[in-house]
Order: C-alpha cells, then sequence, then structure tokens
C-alpha cells in the first residue's frame, strides 16, 4: 500500500509552479493513482480468496461457523455474498451518471473515471470495454441519450433531455453544448 499524503502535500501550491513542474507533478500523480487502483484490486482478490477458503472451511466443519462470518459462509449452500449491493451496475449506472448531469457529452474515458470516482466501476478486466456496451444500451433504450462523435472522430454520449415552455419544447441548457466540446472537456 501507498501513502499519499506526503506526495499530495507537496502539490499544494499551484500558483507557484510552470506548466513542466505541474506536467511532471500530474505524471507522478497519475503513476501513484495506478498503484492505488492495483493495491485495491489485488486488496479485492485477497478478500474474495480468503472468503472462498473460509467458506471451503465451514463447508466442510459447520462447527466452526460464526455467527459474524459472512451469510454466504454461516449458512452455506449457494449464497454468494455481494458487498455492493445497492450500488447501480452497468446500463443503470451509465444512466444514472447521465442523468444527472444533463446535456454533458460524455467520453468512454470520461465516464470510466465517473464510475470509478463513484465506486461503481465494473468488476472487469478492461472495464473501459464493458463501460462502452453499457452507454451503447443506454442509447437504444433510452430516447433522451445520443451519440455523436466529436472533431477527432472520439465517440461521445449525452443525455438530453427536453423541458415543455411555452415556446414548445426546449433543451435543458447544457454545461458542454457540442460533441467537439466534449473532446476539450474530458482530455
Amino acid at each position: 500500500m501507498h501513502s499519499t499524503h506526503a506526495s499530495i502535500n507537496c502539490y499544494c501550491r499551484p500558483m507557484m509552479m510552470d506548466e513542466p513542474i505541474v506536467r511532471q507533478i500530474v505524471g507522478d500523480l497519475r503513476s501513484e493513482l495506478a498503484d492505488a487502483k492495483a493495491d485495491r484490486l489485488e486488496a479485492d482478490r485477497r478478500v474474495r480468496a480468503l472468503t472462498k477458503l473460509i467458506e471451503g472451511y465451514v463447508d466442510l466443519f459447520p462447527s466452526v461457523a460464526k455467527p459474524t462470518d459472512a451469510p454466504a459462509i454461516v449458512g452455506g449452500g449457494d449464497i454468494e455474498i455481494d458487498e455492493d449491493k445497492d450500488r447501480p451496475r452497468g446500463q443503470e449506472a451509465v444512466r444514472q451518471v447521465m442523468e444527472g448531469s444533463p446535456g454533458k457529452w460524455w467520453t468512454v474515458g470520461a465516464m470510466v473515471w465517473e464510475l470509478d470516482h463513484r465506486g461503481w466501476l465494473p468488476d472487469s478486466g478492461t472495464p473501459a470495454n464493458a463501460v462502452r456496451t453499457a452507454m451503447d444500451r443506454v442509447v437504444v433504450s433510452e430516447a433522451a441519450v445520443k451519440k455523436d462523435r466529436g472533431k477527432s472522430g472520439a465517440v461521445v454520449y449525452s443525455y438530453r433531455p427536453f423541458e415543455h415552455g411555452s415556446n414548445g419544447s426546449q433543451p435543458v441548457p447544457n454545461d458542454v453544448a457540442t460533441a467537439e466540446e466534449a473532446e476539450e472537456v474530458a482530455t
């Protein structure tokens, strides 16, 4: 595990820095973020492995089960432990993020970051592919979700509901009005 407190304190005075220094700092922080994500993934794998080991021993020796064990261990059987049962997944997670920012254009990378930030990132070896699939499914299932391409050809998605006013249908004000602007925001 890594401690970020020292590194975060080093980056608290951005007004006194120039671009090359900031590039180095951002690079260091990205590297630290990758390490932290790897640590988290390793911890998750360890939790799953230990849970399976305990389940196996409890199946062989039910008398060793404790009330504080996870329900699947105490009860035996085929009950799966789902520590994240209340979090939205896949298409529902993407829909909730988009509906929370009407009019904003999302790249797959930006959506991956947002889902990860909320703790909703799919448990997948390639989360970007899983998120892309979920975003495409939301486009098919939700008429208000649009898919477009920016200037560079990057695919972007947006929840674009309409309000009904006295002048007819008006789009909800956008924080990013066009697909091209989404690319600029995502970088």
